[in-house]
């Protein structure tokens, strides 16, 4: 009792000493926050530029007319989804366009594309009341992606912000994002799934993974964990086969090939891993074939052979829609039409010209990279899938892509990107910044040309009630339906 009667005993309690696993828990945590906040801030600084860009090319370009018409197709199919059909009730008054994009069956209106599109604008529209909801996601979800996969090739962040925001503010990926289409969700479901497989694999570069995922890269990646992101990969692409076909299919095939190719692993863990991902895969190859048995009859009849009969893969006569006159196509067109469509492609992504140079010095440099060679091949197997449909050739021969363009090349944009920066960043400084200004000003000529006439346009005639309202097209701007 009489040492309660003693002062000074005690010490008082410091900071130190008080200090206890809950707190250094917080620490920890407050400290991880602060890493993402900076290797994330230059990305997140880029998704917002983008987006807000995007609204001011909508305005300043489409917000009267979009050559790529099929979008009124989308808007209607969406507003149908949201009152519950899959197909429109023949008694609906719906705009011309979206009617021609339909086919008369015992169910209704049939609708030429497969709902994953409509879907997205669906949610859009019932939580907004428009599809602008929808437009800004799929170029957040794009922007993000691409800078999770820079992340994965070990790159700054201020280098993962640059990048990402010559994806997202690329004129092809602006031009065919302001309406409701099918390219701009699909490319950012690819892309994401692309990030997940990079995060469960690694590069193959044993430096890079290590800077880009820690010490133990190599023994979580042979885990649970790993196989986890493939699943999680795989059901990604699968639901991206609800809004395009042929650009994912082909992801697919590249990306099962890199899981089981990939250096460095055994053979065991190579099977696993692409197995993994396929099989993730058959979610949404079952809703595919679900939706394909409900509306055709069919499981493995799409709905475009109801509307367009003459639209798909493989060489001979083709036309987008039954009243359309017949075109022959074959290899040689095939072949004929890709430099064209490829020259597009560098002229509508920002920078394009001098990433392409980029490019040709990445993959010399970094030659024995294996990463560089899956982006290499992910963006190269896009106009090889073109040789066999007639989508692209037509597109050309058209002059569809003249006032947004090569949108069946837009899956090379992010590959584009991603190596010609890492090329880019190993030229000297002083004659880069000389390229770029030269570049950007010629790339500025040749898209001024190409939109002077949906800006015209766009300035003499007043903005329509709805956005789903077809116009006739302005002089100078191609407009048709482009097929699938």
């Amino acid at each position: 009792m009489g040492g309660r009667g003693e002062t000074g005993a005690v010490a008082a309690p410091t900071a130190a000493s008080t200090s206890g696993p809950g707190d250094a828990s917080v620490a920890r945590s407050t400290s991880r926050t602060g890493v993402l906040a900076r290797a994330w801030a230059p990305t997140l600084v880029a998704t917002a530029a983008c987006i807000a860009l995007l609204f001011v090319w909508q305005a300043a370009f489409f917000r009267e007319h979009h050559p790529v018409i099929d979008h009124v197709a989308y808007r209607e199919q969406a507003e149908q989804l949201l009152d519950g059909h899959l197909s429109m009730p023949l008694d609906v008054d719906a705009p011309t366009w979206a009617v021609r994009f339909t086919a008369v069956t015992d169910n209704g209106r049939v609708f030429k594309y497969l709902p994953g599109t409509a879907a997205i604008g669906a949610a859009s529209i019932g939580l907004t009341g428009d599809v602008g909801l929808a437009l800004a996601s799929s170029l957040a979800l794009l922007i993000v992606a691409t800078s999770g996969v820079a992340a994965r090739l070990g790159w700054s962040p201020m280098r993962r912000g640059v990048g990402a925001f010559l994806v997202g503010a690329s004129p092809v990926v602006l031009s065919n994002d302001t309406v409701l289409l099918s390219y701009i969700p699909a490319l950012a479901l690819m892309t994401t799934a692309l990030w997940l497989v990079l995060l469960a694999t690694g590069t193959g570069d044993e430096t890079i993974d290590r800077i880009a995922q820690g010490p133990d890269a190599a023994d979580r990646h042979h885990g649970r964990r790993a196989l986890m992101l493939l699943a999680a990969a795989g059901l990604v692409l699968g639901l991206a086969l609800l809004v395009r076909q042929i650009e994912v299919v082909a992801w697919i095939a590249v990306l099962a090939g890199w899981c089981l190719l990939r250096p460095g692993v055994d053979g065991r863990t190579r099977v696993l891993r692409t197995g993994t991902l396929l099989l993730a895969t058959l979610p949404g190859v079952a809703l595919v074939l679900a939706v394909n048995r409900h509306v055709t009859g069919s499981a493995f009849e799409f709905p475009f052979t109801l509307v367009s009969p003459d639209d798909g893969m493989g060489w001979g006569l083709r036309r987008v829609l039954p009243t359309d006159a017949l075109e022959h196509f074959g290899l040689v067109d095939g072949l004929r039409t890709t430099p064209r469509a490829a020259f597009d492609l560098v002229m509508w992504t920002l920078a394009g010209p001098a990433l392409a140079v980029g490019v040709v010095i990445t993959l010399w440099v970094r030659r024995r990279s294996p990463v560089r060679w899956l982006l290499a091949a992910l963006g190269g197997v896009i106009p090889l899938a073109f040789l066999f449909h007639w989508a692209n050739a037509h597109a050309v021969r058209g002059g569809f892509y003249m006032s947004v363009g090569p949108f069946y090349y837009l899956a090379c944009v992010p590959p584009l990107v991603l190596l010609g920066v890492e090329g880019l960043a190993r030229l000297p400084r002083r004659p880069l910044v000389a390229g770029l200004v030269v570049v950007l000003a010629l790339q500025g000529l040749f898209l001024a040309d190409h939109l002077r006439a949906p800006w015209d346009y766009g300035r003499n005639r007043p903005a329509p009630a709805s956005a789903a309202t077809a116009s006739p097209a302005p002089p100078g701007v191609a407009t048709a339906p482009v097929g699938r």
